[in-house]
């Protein structure tokens, strides 16, 4: 923090020692204490006018915060493709000052919106796997073909408070894990154009099965290169760890979502360790850990579910395309380093990418008329050339074999896509929310991203609260004040709802703000009858010349959720105002139709009308908020508690 922010201006120190000195009914102790905490919110940049922030485009005013995301996809043209971002909700949160909130997992949304910010797409197919309490991978998918130098952009909705069904996905990726193949447990992950068959103590795929069921691994547990000696990725020789067919291996599901399998497999010495991640249309294996000793990564398998000299193919990433029957052996396969192997009866191919280029051998020849052999890192025999760790692969089957088009799916595949997250945005509206659990103190905090707080005279605090604690006001001239919150003003939508218990039958102030002119005031009272036809203990909102009254009374010593609302509109009137009483819209009077134009005057007020000392409120207060938006009856009934 530099020297400028960390001081003080001599106008900040005088407002907090005219503002203590006023209120002269106050003991010097607490006077000095309340300059203390006036100075710490100069301080804190609490003092700043607020930024309501822009109205257009929030897609649910249920959903409280939510964060943007631009996918780049770069110089590679990309079809349904899955991405993935790290985040760290602790740090995310503590942007906005909600530092300490739990982000409810099932409350994630992804939306995507146009070049505008308009939402073209509310069913981004998506999975987050948790790592921490507060971090974790959000993996989704790029619907459809997203061309080349092309952006496109999200918004993921979350909360960390109410109640969310988890987002429906359809599955592209689907796992069985009591499966039998080629007598061991397997995991079968069935994707849009494989299914993988993973023996799970041997650590790798013993069968690969294309749409229409051709096997392009076919790994048998007898014979040599007509079964057994087959398999991916087969990396560690000669203790066939990784290799289908054996048992050293511990393997478990990590993560099962609708976009990807994870698979953890760890070799039972304890020297190896990778993840296979499964994709709708490929998998990549990450190889964690190693022993010390070279290994290499081997496609050991059947093209189209059979070697054929004269019509598969083995096709490298420089463009040389050559009869299966012909090996190529100790040549590096130039930058990018990847090869497919063609079956051209079925115009298919499987392809097998090493993502971080080296300079080692690798090799491919026919076994026996019966297999591919073919090893990134490979030289002549068995000698093995990897040793970094981490090393990423990508596997995958494909159709068009055409070196012109396979080379841009295969490029497609593993190169990454850019992804920027920009800062962690709340709902716009929320001015204020005063949620009185603090139990104890001068200050009644404010949990909105702008920091309101609120100086109690003489309020006391009352531990029966609707949640929490709750503010006691005593009836003769105890308040809260929001020191410099002005309130909404102008013609802007606003919502005001708040928790009261009170059995006192008489005029009483709940909260105002404004000025006491034709249109300029916003004040909220309960009303002791007569000269309206009211009931006594009615709800009442006056805007200076104009009244709306309820029909309710609520001064029975029960709690009751009160809501005021003015919708959104070029020219609001009194008659546009809606009061909600539990949850549900008052049947209102109407008194005074003038337009509406609440104009700055004193600092928001509880338990007494603004700038003056009539009728103060006696009773309790709860869960007060101000929001510069028109809520729903929806929205305005969950707050209320009614809605199952």
């Amino acid at each position: 923090m530099s020297t400028s922010s960390k001081s003080i201006s001599s106008e900040s120190k005088g407002f907090a020692r005219t503002w203590c000195a006023a209120r002269g009914h106050i003991s010097a102790v607490n006077a000095n204490w309340l300059c203390s905490v006036l100075l710490v919110w100069v301080l804190a940049g609490g003092m700043t006018a607020a930024n309501t922030g822009d109205l257009l485009h929030w897609w649910d005013s249920h959903w409280r915060m939510r964060l943007s995301l631009t996918a780049d996809v770069g110089v590679y043209e990309r079809h349904d493709k899955p991405v993935e971002q790290f985040l760290n909700f602790k740090t995310l949160m503590a942007g906005i000052g909600r530092g300490g909130e739990t982000v409810i997992l099932e409350s994630f949304r992804l939306l995507e919106l146009d070049a505008n910010g308009v939402v073209i797409d509310e069913t981004v197919p998506f999975q987050f796997e948790p790592l921490t309490p507060d971090s974790g991978n959000l993996v989704f998918l790029l619907t459809n073909t997203t061309a080349t130098q092309t952006q496109r952009h999200y918004h993921l909705y979350f909360d960390t408070s109410g109640d969310f069904e988890p987002a429906e996905v359809n599955a592209l990726v689907e796992v069985m894990s009591d499966v039998q193949d080629e007598g061991q447990d397997c995991y079968m992950i069935t994707t849009a154009n494989a299914t993988y068959f993973f023996q799970k103590d041997a650590g790798g795929f013993s069968s690969l099965l294309d749409v229409e069921g051709n096997d392009w691994i076919s790994f048998h547990p007898y014979g040599g290169s007509d079964g057994i000696y087959r398999g991916i990725p087969n990396m560690v020789h000669p203790d066939n760890i990784y290799h289908p067919g054996h048992s050293n291996c511990i393997s478990s599901l990590v993560h099962v979502g609708p976009l990807r399998v994870t698979i953890c497999s760890v070799s039972k010495n304890g020297l190896w360790e990778c993840l296979w991640q499964i994709y709708p249309r490929y998998a990549r294996l990450t190889l964690l850990r190693n022993a010390p000793e070279p290994y290499w990564f081997l496609y050991e398998g059947t093209p189209g579910g059979a070697i054929d000299y004269e019509k598969d193919f083995s096709v490298r990433s420089h463009g040389v395309r050559l009869p299966v029957g012909q090996e190529w052996q100790n040549q590096d396969i130039p930058a990018p380093e990847w090869v497919y192997f063609e079956d051209s009866v079925l115009d298919r191919y499987i392809y097998l990418v090493h993502e971080e280029d080296d300079v080692l051998n690798d090799t491919f020849w026919p076994m026996q008329g019966n297999m591919t052999v073919f090893g990134f890192g490979r030289g002549p025999g068995t000698s093995k050339h990897m040793t970094i760790v981490p090393n990423h692969f990508t596997i995958g089957l494909a159709d068009d074999a055409r070196f012109s088009y396979a080379s841009k799916v295969i490029e497609a595949s593993y190169r990454p896509v850019d992804i920027t997250v920009d800062p962690t945005t709340e709902k716009p509206g929320l001015e204020a929310n005063w949620k009185f659990d603090e139990g104890k103190g001068y200050v009644a905090t404010d949990s909105s991203k702008y920091g309101r707080h609120a100086l109690l005279m003489s309020v006391t605090w009352n531990l029966s609260g609707k949640a929490g604690s709750s503010l006691q006001f005593d009836g003769t001239g105890s308040y809260a004040e929001a020191i410099g919150y002005k309130g909404v003003l102008g013609t802007q939508a606003r919502t005001l709802s708040l928790w009261i218990n009170t059995s006192v039958q008489a005029n009483m102030d709940l909260i105002s703000w404004g000025t006491n002119q034709p249109g300029a005031f916003w004040f909220l009272s309960i009303l002791q009858g007569g000269g309206r036809g009211q009931p006594s203990g009615a709800l009442q909102l006056d805007a200076g010349g104009g009244w709306i009254v309820g029909q309710t009374s609520l001064t029975d010593s029960q709690w009751h959720h009160i809501a005021v609302v003015l919708p959104i509109s070029e020219s609001p009137r009194i008659q546009d105002i809606q009061l909600y009483v539990d949850g549900k819209i008052e049947t209102s009077g109407l008194f005074g139709d003038v337009p509406i134009n609440s104009l700055a005057g004193p600092d928001v007020r509880f338990g007494m009308r603004a700038g003056d000392t009539w009728t103060p409120f006696n009773g309790l207060l709860d869960e007060v908020r101000i929001e510069s938006i028109a809520l729903t009856p929806e929205e305005i009934a969950e707050l209320a508690g009614v809605i199952e």
